[in-house]
């Protein structure tokens, strides 16, 4: 989890999100269900990628400071 560059987890969230905002196409109409259920799944993403990133920026700082 916490191996790799911050370029390599940029890419990592990119790849991550793209099926839950590569679906939206602009001037369509949506299903309520369907949108709810894109907004949770992006919101599971989302949490997914800021505990990751709490635990790289731990292990940044420990390298930094020598722990």
């Amino acid at each position: 989890m916490q191996k790799g560059t911050p370029e390599e987890w940029a890419t990592e969230s990119g790849k991550a999100i793209s099926g839950t905002y590569g679906w939206f196409e602009n001037g369509r109409d949506y299903d309520k269900a369907e949108t709810y259920s894109r907004i949770l799944a992006g919101e599971k993403i989302a949490h997914e990628r800021i505990v990751r990133a709490g635990y790289r920026l731990a292990r940044l700082l420990n390298e930094v400071f020598d722990y």
